[in-house]
């Protein structure tokens, strides 16, 4: 499925996918390294919190 992401005055179609395992993992490594604070969240819930890809299509 193809979404529209809008940055500032630019749109464009993207495709989202869900990072799952060692993927999503890395994914939250790098994430957290730029920002530690978002990094924080996932030990503060018993619930995954879902991290998705947006690849242009």
């Amino acid at each position: 499925e193809n979404v529209w992401l809008e940055v500032g005055n630019r749109k464009l179609r993207v495709r989202p996918s869900l990072l799952k395992g060692k993927e999503r993992e890395a994914a939250l490594a790098r994430i957290a390294a730029v920002s530690p604070r978002y990094g924080k969240y996932q030990n503060k819930t018993d619930r995954e919190i879902p991290i998705v890809r947006l690849r242009a299509s």
